[in-house]
């Protein structure tokens, strides 16, 4: 195209000082040239020899989310664990003041605001590149599938419901460190002894409930019975009162696509408070309970006593942690 525009330019100066004859002339040769149609090839030439016209840069839009607010950002991702941004932004109006009123997080009111009402799908963009450094290790006993999670739950003492106050579904995660002689500690109870397949929609909660904290380290020891105890103890606080979950509403199929339909996100804290059947003396012991939490001691202590443990456990064994 440049080629072209030098060529136009060149005949441009004969075309404007020439008679009509030598227009005709000098008209035919860039159509002959250029393969231009007639009219195209004349405006061209009379374009030519303007002026160009200057670039406008027009500034952008201002950024409603200015890149000031990602060290306020991550903090409340990663003391939650590394959640979902659906389920971070569901946390969000109650996590971002417990920070602040523990001085954990340094923000003005005007970005604590920004904060609360960010998108999913900003938080998204905001933590792509944090995301990438997180990297997944291990493996479950038992592998989640979809036949297994369409087909089960149980149902054994009572009619199965879990969207009342009161039912649960357990699952037994073993700390054998890959060899199960012996004896050694275990998360939780299994509802069916000898099935692997006895809790398969919670099984699936073993990675983020367990093994994020414990490992797949060996624990067979009494020392490590107590820290994993007091884990679990902390672990209940900050999993029912501060991690939002996404429960299923419905779901329908269309041919070969299946359509999910969730309800918004709540804590297992905030599910019960707004249950009808839950009287009024357990909402109000929640709710002090909640109130008294520090969200980033809490996590430092859990994160402490995890410590604990692994030093505990690789000093017993000689081997590092998985």
């Amino acid at each position: 195209m440049s080629a072209l525009k030098q060529v136009t330019k060149q005949l441009a100066n004969s075309y404007r000082l020439g008679a009509k004859a030598g227009k005709t002339r000098i008209l035919d040769e860039l159509v002959e040239i250029t393969g231009w149609h007639r009219a195209y090839a004349r405006c061209a030439l009379r374009e030519a020899l303007k002026p160009a016209k200057p670039r406008i840069i027009r500034a952008g839009r201002k950024p409603t989310y200015p890149a000031d607010l990602q060290p306020g950002l991550i903090p409340c991702w990663a003391v939650l664990r590394g959640p979902a941004s659906k389920l971070l932004t569901a946390s969000m109006p109650f996590l971002v003041p417990m920070l602040r009123a523990e001085k954990a997080l340094d923000v003005t009111d005007d970005q604590a605001a920004l904060l609360i009402k960010m998108s999913a799908s900003t938080i998204d963009r905001r933590l792509a590149n944090e995301r990438r450094k997180m990297i997944l290790h291990g493996r479950s006993h038992t592998k989640p599938g979809s036949l297994l999670k369409s087909q089960i739950p149980i149902r054994t003492w009572a009619e199965w419901d879990d969207a009342v106050p009161g039912f649960v579904e357990i699952d037994l995660v073993g700390h054998e460190g890959g060899n199960s002689q012996g004896e050694f500690c275990s998360t939780r109870s299994r509802s069916r002894s000898g099935n692997k397949n006895d809790g398969a929609h919670v099984e699936q909660k073993n990675w983020p409930r367990v093994r994020e904290l414990a490992g797949y380290q060996r624990y067979d020891s009494p020392e490590e019975l107590v820290l994993l105890n007091q884990i679990w103890e902390l672990d209940r606080t900050f999993t029912n009162y501060l991690l939002p979950q996404q429960k299923l509403l419905h779901k329908t199929r269309k041919g070969a696509k299946g359509i999910k339909v969730h309800v918004r996100p709540a804590t297992a804290h905030q599910r019960a408070v707004a249950h009808p059947e839950v009287k009024k003396m357990p909402v109000i012991r929640m709710n002090g309970q909640f109130k008294k939490i520090r969200v980033m001691a809490l996590s430092q202590q859990i994160f402490g006593l995890t410590g604990s443990l692994e030093r505990l456990s690789i000093s017993k064994s000689g081997s590092s942690a998985r």
